[in-house]
């Protein structure tokens, strides 16, 4: 059986290709490839209408179940709008059977698919900043986006501890599987940018949690799939194969094809 991967598609944020050519490309990547089941680890787009009807489109069209789960991108809403509707925005997607939040997919007789979004909760940060510092998301004259675009009313720690222990739910429901993990925010600090680095002291914050990481001590997790980095690596730890499998925008890629940057940026399972 095959299981495909990919993050960070970021559909909607590319001047040179339309959504549709993304969903195009991906459909030919997924067909092409052959696989038997096609997960994405989040910011598919920067509007729940938008994401929602991609995925739909892309199980239609690639002839493929596909599961998700949102990223932060696909929380957001115009910064100008006010109130913000996260939470609202946020259970949308719990009632998309698509969603792996409070869904796992067993997709086969050992197997099973689990995944959560994950918050960050500023566990990796330079330990230079205050917690007050980094709750306000602005270093120098940049703000963090997430600041303009969301609002969960509460800390980012604390949100980060309630995904945590509602992904840890989810697993104890399929606890007799092997697990591929699929989270949008890194969950393991083997895929976390090492510090000291002067880009990434006071951003990674907001890069990865440590509130994920006991699972991996807990459950019997094969794979882990994960984003929101924009990087692509592959890394084996303690018999978890992991992968951060972002696409990433358009100025962060080699060429500029997005065929090619989507097969390069698409990771398999191997189950």
């Amino acid at each position: 059986m095959r299981l495909g991967a990919i993050a960070d598609l970021h559909i909607d944020l590319n001047r040179h290709y339309t959504p549709k050519d993304y969903l195009t490309a991906l459909t030919q990547q997924i067909q092409h490839a052959h696989y038997d089941h096609f997960v994405i680890a989040g910011d598919i787009s920067n509007q729940q209408t938008v994401t929602l009807a991609f995925i739909r489109e892309l199980e239609q069209q690639s002839v493929c179940p596909i599961y998700y789960v949102p990223g932060n991108h696909d929380l957001w809403e115009e910064a100008h709008a006010t109130p913000k509707h996260t939470w609202a925005i946020f259970e949308r997607y719990l009632e998309d059977p698509h969603c792996l939040i409070h869904h796992p997919a067993i997709i086969s007789d050992h197997y099973a698919l689990v995944g959560h979004m994950g918050w960050y909760n500023y566990a990796y940060a330079s330990s230079q900043f205050t917690p007050e510092r980094l709750a306000t998301g602005r270093y120098k004259l940049a703000l963090w986006q997430d600041k303009r675009h969301l609002d969960f009313g509460e800390s980012d720690p604390a949100i980060s501890k309630q995904f945590a222990d509602e992904l840890r739910m989810d697993l104890e429901s399929v606890a007799s599987s092997q697990i591929i993990l699929v989270t949008h925010i890194p969950s393991h600090p083997a895929m976390v940018p090492p510090l000291p680095d002067r880009r990434f002291d006071f951003y990674n914050a907001y890069l990865a949690t440590s509130d994920l990481y006991p699972l991996y001590q807990t459950y019997d997790i094969h794979a882990s799939i994960m984003g929101h980095l924009h990087h692509r690596m592959k890394k084996y730890v303690d018999n978890t194969t992991l992968y951060c499998s972002s696409l990433g925008y358009y100025q962060q890629w080699a060429t500029h094809s997005l065929r090619q940057e989507i097969a390069t940026a698409t990771v398999e399972c191997q189950l």
